[in-house]
């Protein structure tokens, strides 16, 4: 292969290499946020007429902290006293909080969260798919392109 020709594949590799590999942070980034739940701290919520709204709809579980300036309940959700459907994150009172502001914490699924576990686990192999092309590419042009050939050459 002609010298010129080698050269044109070195530099395109170069290029194609410093490309992928700015492009890894990215697709590290967009994973983990399709793959990681997450979470709203002492986000401030209005109960009125019993009733009260979560910014985020969909949580994971219930919240692991409600108080107001006076009082933390702790075992509200769990026992009685507030019922919150995850789904919706609307929740209720029958009584025992009254009207006022609250703080709340909680964990929620993002809007772009894999539910499916098994969906989960396959994505979070598209980071690793991903250096192993880029690495692939890199052994395939040297391998391919006559380049071990020629450092045995020089030996």
């Amino acid at each position: 292969m002609a010298f010129n020709q080698r050269l044109m594949i070195i530099i395109t590799v170069f290029i194609l290499l410093l490309i992928g590999l700015n492009l890894v942070p990215t697709v590290v980034k967009e994973v983990d946020e399709n793959t990681e739940t997450a979470a709203a701290v002492n986000e401030s919520i209005t109960i009125a007429s019993a009733t009260g709204t979560t910014t985020f709809d969909d949580l994971t579980a219930n919240p692991t902290y409600f108080s107001n300036a006076s009082t933390e309940y702790t075992t509200l959700f769990s026992t009685e006293g507030l019922n919150i459907t995850l789904a919706t994150g609307v929740i209720t009172s029958n009584g025992t909080v009254g009207d006022g502001t609250y703080n709340i914490s909680y964990g929620y699924y993002p809007d772009d969260y894999i539910k499916s576990g098994s969906s989960r686990a396959l994505i979070r192999l598209v980071k690793l798919f991903f250096v192993l092309a880029l690495l692939g590419i890199a052994i395939l042009v040297i391998t391919k392109g006559g380049f071990m050939e020629d450092l045995q050459k020089l030996k």
